[in-house]
């Protein structure tokens, strides 16, 4: 089927890839949530028809697919930055009823190790999909 091989590719290295689980106010601010996630889904796969309709040969084919793969995880990478930077993002930290200093230590101390993930998604090697 059509870009099977680009999918079995991605298949056999997924363990190598990186997710991040977030609170679900969080997620839902994000592009990837619900409803974001498929119109998201749906533009990339447009995009890729759009970047490949005209290349005959199967690597300049796979090239801009990872290129577009690296823009959209790039925004999606962008968005969750943007998104932890947001002090109204981290309401649900008030229900915990810790002492400012506490529920700040907890707000900085998560946001930390959520940039960290981003950063550990930004910088996986999606070049290695080219073969």
């Amino acid at each position: 089927t059509k870009g099977q091989n680009m999918r079995d590719r991605a298949a056999s290295r997924a363990n190598a890839g990186f997710a991040i689980n977030l609170q679900s106010k969080r997620h839902m601010e994000g592009r990837t949530y619900g409803g974001k996630g498929t119109a998201t889904k749906n533009n990339f796969l447009n995009k890729v028809e759009s970047e490949t309709s005209s290349l005959s040969k199967v690597q300049d084919k796979r090239n801009a697919v990872v290129n577009l793969i690296k823009n959209d995880l790039s925004a999606d990478v962008t968005a969750m930055r943007n998104v932890v930077t947001k002090k109204e993002n981290w309401k649900d930290l008030a229900r915990f009823g810790l002492k400012k200093k506490e529920e700040d230590k907890l707000r900085n101390d998560t946001k930390a190790q959520i940039l960290s993930g981003e950063n550990r998604v930004a910088s996986q090697d999606l070049d290695s999909l080219k073969g």
